[in-house]
């Protein structure tokens, strides 16, 4: 791991359960935007999220089934919206994890990156509000896919896979990383999907 460190140009960290425990907030909201919700909401939501998506098509599917309901009063473009504020708000009131901002300041001589799959708009936000922009050189998000994003970034900085140091919390991330030939930092997180890696870790002390 340390080795890793060391000779990375790029540490490239995913977001939401890397910097901010933020996997159950984000899921949660999910369930508690609605107005005045059917009893059946639950249901479709939990066969919504199972699925591939975003926050833009994961509210599309949910209000569909629901659009001719008149008791909702609502388009879906209101229900994205108050979803990102919502989301944002409470990321912003928990914080980043407490051992992130010493791990950011003790590699700032290394580029720093985030490549997450959250939309990059709202993502750019929650970033700069976090003052991460201190530390973090660019951010980059949907759109584009996890790969297009390493593309993008080994494109404009230089990069080459050897010299990238990919940190998540996700098995697709690890799968990427598999993928791309990158060395990968495996992050334990709360709703984490990480299984190939063993010994999971938090991020590790900065070394004197």
């Amino acid at each position: 791991m340390d080795e890793d460190l060391g000779r990375a140009r790029a540490i490239v960290y995913d977001f939401d359960g890397v910097l901010v425990d933020s996997n159950d907030l984000k899921r949660d909201t999910f369930y508690e935007i609605w107005d005045r919700p059917p009893a059946s909401l639950r249901a479709l939501v939990d066969q919504v999220l199972a699925r591939p998506g975003d926050r833009f098509s994961f509210i599309r599917e949910v209000h569909d089934p629901l659009g001719g309901r008149p008791s909702l009063g609502r388009d879906a473009q209101h229900y994205i919206e108050r979803y990102t504020r919502a989301v944002e708000d409470a990321i912003l009131a928990r914080g980043l994890k407490p051992d992130v901002p010493p791990f950011l300041e003790a590699h700032v001589d290394q580029i720093q990156l985030i490549n997450s799959a959250t939309p990059e708009a709202p993502l750019r936000s929650i970033v700069s509000r976090l003052g991460l922009d201190r530390w973090i050189r660019e951010t980059r998000g949907r759109p584009l896919d996890k790969t297009g994003i390493f593309a993008y970034f080994m494109a404009k900085y230089q990069l080459t896979p050897d010299e990238i140091l990919f940190v998540g919390d996700a098995e697709s991330d690890y799968q990427v990383a598999r993928q791309l030939g990158l060395a990968f930092l495996g992050i334990a997180s709360a709703g984490g999907s990480l299984r190939s890696v063993p010994g999971r870790v938090r991020l590790p002390a900065p070394t004197a």
